[in-house]
């Protein structure tokens, strides 16, 4: 049969007048793994150094501008480079607006900031989210609206 099938497809023209092609389904290649970049100094030094990063929003905004997601790609280079570095996201909103939208909101950009760094490869578990809702400490509500991430070594 298999014979038959192969003769009768050799036969088949399009409507060019060619001979249709024979289409074999080959496995797709192996992924290419590319391995994490060394280290450039211990761990230790390294978290000390850059503790806490913020990656900040526009008033009312859950999206990444180019400059912060230029942060947050950095980030996740770190994570590559140091395997025992995870984070926790802390969003935040300012003041400004209603309690319950401002909550949604710090939730909305911790999310985002969390969704970003997967799209880059980032292991869900190395992530820990805590929308924290209204920064109240902060005097300029420009910097209250942001997503802090802090940096932890895995122990």
């Amino acid at each position: 049969k298999l014979s038959a099938i192969e003769q009768e497809l050799k036969a088949h023209k399009h409507d060019s007048g060619k001979p249709a092609p024979i289409i074999i389904n080959t496995p797709p290649p192996a992924p290419v793994v590319v391995p994490a970049p060394a280290p450039k100094e211990d761990i230790k030094s390294f978290v000390t150094s850059r503790r806490q990063q913020n990656v900040y929003f526009a008033n009312g905004s859950t999206q990444l501008n180019p400059t912060e997601q230029n942060k947050v790609r950095e980030i996740a280079n770190w994570l590559s480079t140091y395997e025992l570095l995870d984070i926790t996201i802390r969003g935040y909103a300012s003041n400004v607006g209603s309690i319950e939208v401002n909550q949604r909101i710090s939730q909305q950009r911790a999310a985002t900031v969390k969704q970003a760094l997967l799209n880059l490869g980032v292991q869900s578990q190395r992530i820990i989210l805590e929308p924290l809702g209204i920064d109240n400490t902060s005097t300029d509500p420009a910097n209250a609206r942001r997503a802090k991430i802090h940096l932890l070594i895995r122990e």
